[in-house]
């Protein structure tokens, strides 16, 4: 597979950019090369930009295979019947806001309040197979505790107008700690991520056991703003 990308800023805070994927597939009984395309945009509303105070809102949009690709296959030899399956043509809309209060310590900035909201729609538009609804925030402060949570609602249409849905709120936290009490060259922070995610089911089929996840990183000569 292989990926060729261009983007354009044509103006300040827009960007536009389209993206050409080239798949060569031989794994199956009709080898074959498709060329799906994806599109997408993305406007920055720069609300606020000062030294204490940072409000910035992203609208974004993308359209994946827009030039509906399909692929061939072989479903009898005898007789020879051939079939072509589209890929899916996925339409996501999304908007993103983000709110920082800064305040001045002795060695620079402090992010004392780091707060970010999503939501975000996904429609598969060549098919009446699901339509999905996201939402999720965090909030970070002293740029060291994180909380986050989040949402999704998705509809599966089976046919014949019969509708199964899935949704589920998903949490989590993090702590970030600050190794400042070594050399600069040598200084390092520690984070520590915990999520849990409830693995949904379909609706009246009851649930699924829950998954928890735990992430441990570390990262040097990140600037420690204490």
């Amino acid at each position: 597979m292989y990926n060729f990308n261009y983007a354009y800023q044509p103006f300040k805070y827009f960007f536009a950019g389209i993206n050409l994927n080239i798949l060569h597939i031989d794994k199956i009984i009709i080898p074959q090369t498709i060329f799906p395309i994806d599109i997408g945009i993305v406007k920055i509303f720069q609300l606020s930009d000062s030294k204490n105070y940072i409000h910035k809102l992203t609208l974004g949009s993308a359209l994946y295979n827009l030039n509906n690709v399909k692929v061939d296959k072989i479903i009898s030899e005898e007789p020879y019947t051939k079939m072509s399956d589209p890929l899916p043509v996925i339409f996501r809309l999304g908007a993103s806001y983000n709110f920082i209060k800064n305040v001045k310590i002795k060695n620079g900035n402090l992010k004392l309040i780091n707060f970010i909201g999503q939501i975000e729609i996904e429609k598969l538009l060549n098919s009446g197979y699901y339509t999905t609804y996201k939402a999720g925030a965090e909030i970070t402060l002293a740029d060291a505790f994180s909380f986050r949570a989040g949402y999704y609602d998705k509809d599966f249409n089976i046919g014949d107008n019969y509708i199964l849905n899935q949704h589920q709120f998903t949490y989590g936290a993090g702590l970030k700690i600050p190794f400042i009490f070594l050399p600069d060259f040598a200084r390092f922070n520690i984070k520590f991520d915990l999520s849990f995610n409830p693995q949904v089911a379909f609706e009246g089929y009851g649930r699924f056991y829950n998954v928890h996840t735990i992430n441990l990183s570390v990262r040097w000569n990140e600037p420690i703003n204490f």
